[in-house]
């Protein structure tokens, strides 16, 4: 099984938290495929602003997840998150938002062009966040993240698919800049919190902040000449999606996405809390604990290709998922928050390229299936990010904190054992 990436096969694999699915599967013999454009304004469509208007909007995408993640600790006390599961089910709030649309999203995409769609997803965002920021109670504090969610899932999918349009004959290089700058934002975004903690703003105001720069996206687009909407006109030649979900190579690939989306979300929206509250660090060392994590998930997104072409795919789910799983383990362990961390950006390393990787599996496996097969993984690979941070929850409960997160190291295990069935299965 190959990644895929790099050789023009299946461009696009990434990140769970911008619901990414792969930018262009090759057309069977005897497909059509009909692409008619119009432009929203009387301008010339420019691709590289239509890219850089993109990317700014991907900048923008982690303000969902790294907000409530640093801001835990304030916020459980105000809006009365008294258990971890509490806890666990505010931070997996924006997933079930980003869950519901996603199926939908590129169907609006179409129809709406991007800069409606853009100013859609602002509009949701910004209400979910300014929201949020007036909540006084943990139900209003969900709800609001539900819509944020709901505002973040529309324009991921369609964003990628665009870009690929527009840049046919580089649409790999294009698709890994535009997801690559998700990271690049959580990176800012996170020294930024930095900064607002040292300045003494509370929650509230951070999110009014963070709300503000999501706007910003709407207002970016009345600049960009952008497609208005696309009518597709699609005739494939080969088995439905219906087909392929139902086939038992699909299905242990569908649980290796959901043990994938576990390891992802669960630790990662968990790390500011963890490393404030088990491993007794400040809030600005905990803010840095997850930048660090973030940076270096980036970088082994970016060179899982590399690391799988030289090792092949069997070894790489071994040794990421055994490392990872001992490494999420060894933050079980008193000692100190520097430890803690270290042992976390290990585990964010190895896991980075589990993603990607299943879904090149995928291409290789169904190499006719169409992108729809590859919306249902990354709409299973979401479930698992909600299951996530609410699984940590409910084992803290019970078990405490360190111990919760060393439990998310049985997900990279059953993730090899998935990975490991379903080669011998033939694919």
């Amino acid at each position: 099984m190959s990644s895929g990436v790099g050789r023009g096969r299946n461009p696009g694999v990434g990140d769970l938290t911008g619901g990414r699915i792969p930018c262009s599967v090759p057309p069977r013999s005897g497909a059509t495929r009909t692409h008619v454009w119009t432009v929203n304004d009387t301008g010339r469509i420019s691709p590289r602003a239509v890219l850089a208007l993109c990317c700014y909007v991907m900048f923008t995408g982690s303000a969902h997840v790294v907000t409530p993640a640093t801001s835990l600790t304030e916020m459980a006390v105000e809006l009365g998150m008294h258990s971890d599961v509490q806890k666990g089910l505010f931070l997996s709030a924006s997933f079930w938002g980003v869950a519901g649309v996603m199926l939908f999203s590129g169907f609006l995409g179409e129809r709406l062009g991007l800069r409606r769609l853009l100013w859609l997803s602002c509009s949701l965002q910004f209400v979910g966040i300014w929201w949020v920021s007036t909540a006084t109670d943990l139900r209003t504090a969900v709800a609001a993240t539900v819509l944020i969610g709901l505002g973040r899932g529309l324009v991921a999918a369609p964003m990628t698919a665009l870009l690929c349009s527009l840049f046919p004959e580089r649409r790999t290089m294009v698709a890994s800049l535009l997801h690559a700058f998700y990271y690049v934002g959580m990176i800012f975004i996170l020294v930024a919190l930095i900064g607002f903690h040292k300045w003494g703003l509370g929650w509230r105001d951070v999110y009014r902040i963070m709300a503000v720069l999501v706007l910003s996206c709407g207002f970016a687009g009345l600049f960009v000449g952008t497609p208005a909407g696309r009518r597709t006109r699609e005739k494939w030649g080969g088995p439905s999606v219906a087909q392929v979900v139902r086939q038992p190579a699909f299905l242990l690939l569908a649980g290796g996405m959901i043990f994938s989306g576990i390891t992802e979300a669960g630790p990662m929206n968990w790390v500011p809390y963890f490393v404030e509250r088990a491993g007794g660090a400040s809030r600005p060392v905990a803010i840095v604990g997850m930048l660090l994590l973030g940076a270096t998930m980036s970088i082994g997104r970016l060179t899982f290709g590399f690391v799988v072409e030289r090792i092949g795919s069997a070894r790489y789910f071994l040794i990421a998922g055994l490392l990872c799983a001992v490494s999420l383990m060894l933050t079980a362990l008193p000692l100190g928050p520097f430890f803690s961390i270290t042992c976390l950006i290990v585990a964010g390393l190895a896991l980075a390229g589990n993603f990607p990787a299943i879904l090149g599996g995928a291409a290789d496996r169904f190499p006719d299936a169409g992108a729809s097969m590859f919306a249902v993984l990354t709409m299973v690979a979401v479930i698992g990010a909600i299951i996530g941070p609410l699984s940590v929850g409910l084992v803290a409960d019970r078990l405490g904190l360190r111990l919760a997160m060393a439990s998310q190291a049985l997900a990279p295990v059953s993730l090899i054992v998935l990975m490991a069935w379903f080669r011998r299965s033939g694919a």
